[in-house]
């Protein structure tokens, strides 16, 4: 009688499948023990490894022992929820408890271009989202309320109601109004604005006479005694900084197949000081590249602790984004949307640091205008907690109230399917290089890169596909079109509800 054999062998690798490229870039601290070098990038892809190699607990902050590297903790969440980790110890710990120094010193390594060099080649270091940890943009600080130009001191106003009309404008002014409030009469009052945000550096004259602005020359910066252009740069210094080294550098360089998520520190409970904070990365090359997500959250941790901490622990918000990224990627493809009630869900959350609600994501996620949209995690009923927003800080291009114009890349999960084909194509390109140039390359170079983009149709990333090999007179090139048409998370409807005297049953 015939026999049959059928043997299954399991050849994957832990979190093989969530760790398609699916990893997470985190610099901080050593704990005690580690045997890794300091400001190495090493790879680590278990909760074990990382341990030998950054120690067995989180390094901690304060001689009380109850304060933790909160970079360590999140590295050692994302590895146990299936992600893989980048770890960076970026510098040594000066005392068992790591003083003010080391965190100083730290963050000021995070500000330099030799920090993150190192990440911008691609055949070394191979991930999909790069963070600062927990060592991030510092919250902003009371600003300048006053300003002197020639002999003339502006206090600090909240009218500009008729100037933002006069722009056209919706976005939230900084003005300084002229005192005595009259010049030739009651009817006339001067201004000085920023047309932007309090992050601006371009302050403007306005002359208001009966309800109409007329705009003046821009100040140059002689002709201001305290420049408030000047300090919003120097509080937002570390934000640009991180934006404009792992960006706008990160992008010439062709390091195109990444996600940035940029946090600001915790601590600010408005909707709209949080909002511009991050109107300033809009105005960066490559800002589709990131994005960025409000309040940070408190999540019970199960990682190792040393005595007196607490389990609890507050968070950037970038992690409560990879932790629901890492749970959802379970059994959804990772070019869908990480928020809402389905995806959304942020696992061990206990509470946001403050409560946002509709009416603050509305702030968060301004169409208008041309600014930028921050991802809240905020209340939504029945839900409770979860991310609302699938947004990158690609600034808005349409008009006010018009979504228009929003395009593909202001979708996070669209900038995170581009990125799935950018590091297919990458190692298909590696492949073959030094093959001969003929049609049997094209067709091997296809039958590399068209699987993904089949799963991509499948699984509703794309609707359809296209590549094309372009004519060349290069010598040793491989030219090629690849068009794709992708498929954006629905954020809005349009539903009508009519109320009739008939109405005909369709069943």
């Amino acid at each position: 009688m015939p026999n049959y054999l059928i043997r299954e062998i399991d050849a994957t690798q832990p979190s093989s499948y969530t760790g398609e490229n699916n990893v997470v870039v985190i610099p901080g601290f050593k704990g005690e023990g580690g045997t890794a070098k300091i400001g190495e990038f090493i790879l680590v892809s278990s909760v074990a490894e990382f341990t030998t190699l950054f120690g067995s607990k989180p390094a901690v902050i304060g001689t009380d022992k109850k304060v933790e590297d909160k970079s360590w903790i999140m590295a050692w969440e994302l590895l146990n929820l299936g992600m893989q980790v980048i770890y960076c110890a970026v510098v040594e710990n000066n005392t068992e408890a790591v003083s003010a120094t080391s965190i100083s010193n730290l963050k000021a390594k995070l500000e330099t271009q030799e920090f993150w060099a190192p990440l911008a080649d691609r055949s070394l270091y191979d991930f999909r989202f790069l963070t600062s940890g927990a060592y991030c943009a510092d919250a902003l600080v009371t600003p300048i309320q006053k300003i002197t130009k020639t002999s003339k001191v502006y206090l600090r106003s909240a009218e500009d109601d008729t100037v933002a009309t006069s722009e056209g404008a919706v976005l939230n002014f900084c003005a300084w109004k002229y005192t005595p409030a009259t010049i030739n009469d009651s009817n006339k009052v001067e201004f000085l604005y920023t047309l932007t945000t309090k992050l601006s550096t371009s302050v403007y004259t306005y002359t208001i006479e009966n309800g109409v602005a007329t705009k003046g020359a821009a100040l140059k910066a002689n002709e201001i005694v305290e420049d408030a252009g000047n300090q919003a740069s120097q509080i937002a210094a570390q934000m640009i900084n991180i934006a404009n080294v792992i960006i706008a550098n990160g992008v010439q360089k062709g390091r195109g197949d990444i996600v940035v998520i940029i946090d600001r520190q915790s601590g600010t409970t408005s909707a709209v000081e949080v909002s511009d904070d991050y109107q300033v990365i809009g105005e960066l090359q490559g800002a589709e590249y990131a994005t960025g997500f409000t309040p940070w959250c408190n999540i019970n941790t199960i990682c190792p602790h040393n005595a007196d901490a607490k389990n609890v622990v507050l968070l950037p918000p970038s992690y409560a984004y990879l932790a629901a990224y890492a749970q959802a990627t379970q059994f959804a493809p990772s070019w869908n949307a990480v928020a809402g009630s389905a995806r959304g869900i942020i696992p061990n959350l206990v509470s946001p640091e403050f409560k946002f609600g509709e009416v603050d994501a509305n702030v968060l996620m301004s169409r208008l205008g041309t600014k930028v949209s921050v991802n809240p995690i905020c209340q939504v009923r029945p839900f409770g907690f979860i991310i609302w927003g699938n947004r990158t800080l690609k600034p808005n291009k349409g008009i006010a109230e018009n979504a228009e114009g929003l395009t593909a890349t202001s979708f996070l999960n669209v900038r995170n399917l581009i990125c799935s084909i950018k590091k297919t194509l990458y190692a298909a390109s590696r492949k073959f290089t030094f093959e001969q140039n003929t049609n049997t390359l094209w067709i091997n170079f296809k039958a590399a890169v068209t699987p993904l983009l089949d799963r991509l149709v499948t699984g509703n990333g794309i609707s359809s596909y296209s590549l094309r090999r372009e004519a060349t007179t290069d010598k040793a090139k491989l030219k090629a079109i690849i068009s794709i048409r992708a498929i954006e998370a629905v954020e809005d409807f349009d539903l009508t509800v009519y109320v009739t005297d008939t109405v005909e049953t369709i069943e």
